[in-house]
């Protein structure tokens, strides 16, 4: 009888042994092993009893007059595989209360275990027949841990799938963090970098709303420029003050509850990040704050896998650089724009200088110059302005009638007495210069630019006059085609230097050539007025004679040495007239009769 039994718990043995090292989860595990044992060992009653959060539940029974009981867990329980880790035949009370012993008649405890961990246990009162023997004992201890190895592979294969699964999606997080980033370096256009970090952001986190925002350093918050909504189409942009754009020690990503004394120190507005619904904040920084990320509920799970945030760090550091990469392209665009510009500027003020240089009055150098201003530099609003015995005369005017107007300047124009150039960017910055009639004469501008022109000061200190320090006159530019630039000044200062030495030489040959140039005219009508008085007083008589002469100056000498005895000539308008005492026939000459006075000559239709 007892070779039977021997032989039928080895077959038992053995088909167990097949069983358990085949693959199964847990639960199938742990139900076989109470079948296994109620089959090999005839047991009477028995009940099973798996952990569930910190007790121990009835899960499986057999021959027990109850269905449900919990066991608390103790201390015992969890120290009993570090201390014990075998069945218990005896001392029942060092792991179970007296009520559980007796309750279930404890004869015999084969624990469940998985390392240190005690997953359960299978109780019971005793065999059908008999009590246990030796041979049970070795049978049960032999079952324990065939099934306990089971469970540890089954433990082990859980956590190497688990570990490979998490490898798969680091090495699929890592991939898709590559080629994104990739993307982002590539890309040199801000805002077409904010809509794919926005993007990017979204799709490696898998967050519900996502939200990218950037630092804009001329109004110091940040503005939100990217927003993701999974679920809708909708768009929120809004701006986040900062108390500090430095930012030095502390971590990047900020989970909204738990780091919120670390964003309160950061942000006025914090509660901005509960519209954009941010779950956690990450900071694109690096010693200062460039930008943010915020991330909302993740949308197929409770929360963010702890892993995630090492991408996410990762992702932040390369969206930093991608950043700084397209603002400095951005800046490299702009000094490229900028330098062209100026290219332009200095290349039309060459050609200003040139045609300039060629003017013979101060009329036809204000016009050439207004014209340039309006044309090449888009100049909408200018006059020229020049002293007229203390006050300032209106000519050469763009985009105004204004010409011959007079206007005084006020104590604001005391600067340009020295030379310096006078603007503001705004407009009304007009009327800190000028009086009402004025600026009603003006109506709209943009700007306002006062360059003196400076005639004698700076070229012959010897000639400036102590009663008259006021400037000899002004270019004033009052409204551009665009907001007024720094560059804009310069040329225009530039214009008037270079002009004004221009305006003195030919301001000084003009008085130089009214003193020392005889008038022909003037010489001619007063010597007809001798003449007259001559033949009214004394009966001396006299003639007077003209012709068409297309003579320039440098014959002028050769015909007055040619002029008849007794007759004296002049030469202007384009005709040569001659006085004479005596008749002249001549073919080339014609008479002017019957001359009484000097209007009998200027009325006389030639």
């Amino acid at each position: 009888m007892d070779r039977v039994k021997r032989l039928y718990r080895y077959e038992g043995l053995l088909k167990a042994v097949e069983f358990f090292t085949q693959r199964f989860n847990t639960e199938q595990i742990t139900e076989f092993a109470f079948e296994f044992s109620n089959e090999i060992l005839t047991l009477n009653a028995s009940a099973l009893f798996i952990k569930s959060n910190d007790a121990y539940v009835l899960k499986y029974n057999r021959l027990y007059p109850f269905d449900e009981c919990i066991i608390p867990d103790s201390t015992e329980l969890r120290h009993f595989p570090a201390h014990f880790g075998n069945i218990v035949v005896d001392n029942f009370d060092a792991f179970f209360s007296k009520q559980i012993i007796e309750q279930f008649n404890i004869k015999l405890v084969i624990p469940l275990m998985v390392d240190n961990y005690m997953v359960g246990f299978i109780l019971t009162n005793g065999k059908v027949v008999d009590d246990f023997k030796k041979d049970d004992y070795i049978i049960a201890d032999a079952l324990m841990r065939l099934i306990n190895n089971s469970l540890e592979n089954c433990n082990y294969f859980a956590e190497l799938k688990e570990s490979n699964a998490k490898l798969d999606q680091k090495n699929f997080d890592l991939f898709a963090i590559n080629q994104n980033t990739k993307v982002m370096l590539s890309e040199v256009t801000l805002e077409k970098l904010y809509t794919i970090a926005t993007e990017v952001f979204s799709e490696v986190s898998g967050s519900r709303v996502t939200s990218f925002g950037i630092y804009d350093a001329v109004t110091e918050v940040i503005k939100i420029k990217g927003y993701r909504d999974v679920t809708n189409y909708q768009k929120y942009y809004t701006e986040i003050e900062l108390v500090d754009t430095r930012y030095r020690g502390e971590p990047i990503v900020l989970h909204i509850e738990r780091d919120a004394n670390i964003i309160q120190k950061l942000f006025v507005n914090y509660e901005v990040f509960q519209q954009l619904n941010a779950k956690y904040i990450v900071l694109i920084v690096k010693e200062e704050i460039l930008g943010l990320v915020t991330l909302g509920q993740p949308l197929n799970k409770e929360d963010y896998d702890p892993s995630l945030f090492e991408l996410i760090e990762s992702l932040a550091g390369s969206t930093y650089i991608a950043i700084n990469n397209a603002m400095m392209f951005d800046e490299l665009a702009i000094q490229k724009q900028k330098i062209d510009r100026k290219f332009k500027v200095l290349s039309s003020l060459n050609k200003l200088v040139r045609n300039i240089n060629h003017c013979r009055t101060i009329e036809e150098l204000t016009h050439l110059t207004a014209k340039t201003l309006q044309l090449y530099f888009g100049v909408k609003k200018m006059f020229f302005a020049f002293q007229q015995e203390g006050q300032y005369k209106i000519t050469s005017s763009i985009g105004l009638e204004a010409d011959e107007q007079l206007f005084l300047i006020n104590d604001q124009w005391e600067d340009t007495f020295s030379g310096e150039t006078l603007y503001g960017f705004s407009e009304g910055a007009i009327k800190k210069y000028f009086n009402e009639e004025m600026q009603k004469l003006v109506n709209e501008t943009n700007c306002v630019v006062i360059s003196p022109i400076l005639t004698s000061k700076g070229l012959d200190d010897s000639m400036v006059m102590e009663d008259n320090p006021l400037p000899f006159g002004f270019l004033i530019v009052l409204e551009a085609k665009d907001s007024l630039k720094e560059e804009e000044v310069l040329l225009i200062d530039t214009i008037t230097k270079n002009i004004s030495p221009i305006i003195y030489q030919i301001d000084q040959n003009s008085k130089i050539k009214q003193y020392y140039t005889l008038n022909e005219r003037e010489k001619f009508l007063e010597d007809v007025e001798n003449k007259l008085h001559a033949l009214k007083e004394y009966q001396v008589p006299f003639f007077v004679y003209y012709k068409r002469t297309n003579s320039g100056p440098f014959n002028h000498e050769h015909q007055q040495q040619q002029a008849l005895v007794g007759c004296q000539n002049y030469q202007f308008n384009g005709y040569e007239f001659m006085l004479s005492d005596h008749e002249i026939n001549s073919k080339e000459w014609h008479s002017i009769a019957n001359v009484e006075q000097k209007e009998d000559i200027l009325n006389f239709s030639f």
